[in-house]
């Protein structure tokens, strides 16, 4: 049991000291780490939903003489389309963030 709270003070202590004597925002890191995440994932799952929408796409020209298949196609083609226009606003709303908190730039226009 001593060994344990041993090896828990000393691995708080580690952790939390650079914080303790100011070396260390933690909150700054943490905050970067998150916004590095997300900039990461946006694309990914644009590039998911553009291939979402190429395969609704394909469904509903290959199998134009069966409306069962057309209409699963066009609800795969819609969902992607609305999973882009969200990815677009939530890309909009983190510039919009960083120019009216005048945080540093994450995301680059071009």
């Amino acid at each position: 049991m001593l060994k344990l709270q041993a090896k828990f003070l000393l691995t708080t202590h580690a952790l939390f000291f650079p914080l303790i004597s100011n070396a260390q925002d933690l909150t700054t890191s943490f905050s970067n780490v998150v916004v590095q995440v997300i900039i990461l994932i946006l694309p990914i799952i644009g590039g998911a939903s553009l291939l979402y929408f190429a395969y609704g796409f394909y469904m509903y020209v290959r199998w134009y003489h069966d409306s069962g298949k057309q209409e699963q196609g066009r609800d795969a083609m819609t969902w992607a389309v609305t999973a882009l226009f969200f990815l677009a606003v939530i890309w909009w709303f983190m510039s919009f963030l960083q120019g009216a908190f005048e945080l540093p730039v994450f995301i680059e226009s071009q």
